[in-house]
């Protein structure tokens, strides 16, 4: 009998400290920034530049990337955040992310903005980027951004 009710109070206890882990509200929260920019080669805008996107900071040339776009007539490109949906409210809110943007490049993907943060909820909502790709190799292709909160 008596193991029974140590068997019950310590399920019942790891029963409760998992329910009291989390709230049943939604939560939402940004994995990565608004990127948004423009790219240059030689100081004039490139057009039709493949852009990758990935969330993975070992991800270096954007291989298992999760979001792409192209540049426009004028160099500019966009990229929206990447969001992490949840049914609950995780007690724990601290989280490490990490972005990696390249570059498609003379057909090879090219690390061009590299970035992450440490910290509770959503990620910087918006980076701006000015980017020249003759940089690549060189120096960082892309200028410090300007963070946006």
């Amino acid at each position: 009998m008596k193991n029974n009710t140590s068997l019950f109070i310590l399920v019942s206890s790891v029963i409760t400290l998992n329910l009291t882990a989390c709230t049943p509200v939604a939560f939402t929260r940004h994995k990565s920034p608004n990127i948004h920019g423009i790219i240059l080669s030689n100081h004039i805008p490139a057009k039709g530049i493949e852009l990758y996107l990935s969330i993975k900071g070992s991800d270096k040339y954007c291989s298992k990337f999760i979001a792409k776009t192209i540049t426009d007539d004028k160099g500019d490109f966009s990229i929206l955040p990447i969001k992490e949906e949840m049914d609950y409210t995780p007690l724990m809110t601290y989280y490490l992310d990490e972005w990696n943007l390249c570059a498609n490049v003379a057909g090879t993907k090219q690390l061009i903005y590299s970035n992450n943060r440490y910290g509770k909820g959503s990620v910087i909502t918006s980076v701006n980027l000015k980017c020249d790709l003759n940089k690549i190799g060189k120096q960082a292709p892309c200028n410090v951004p300007l963070l946006k909160d």
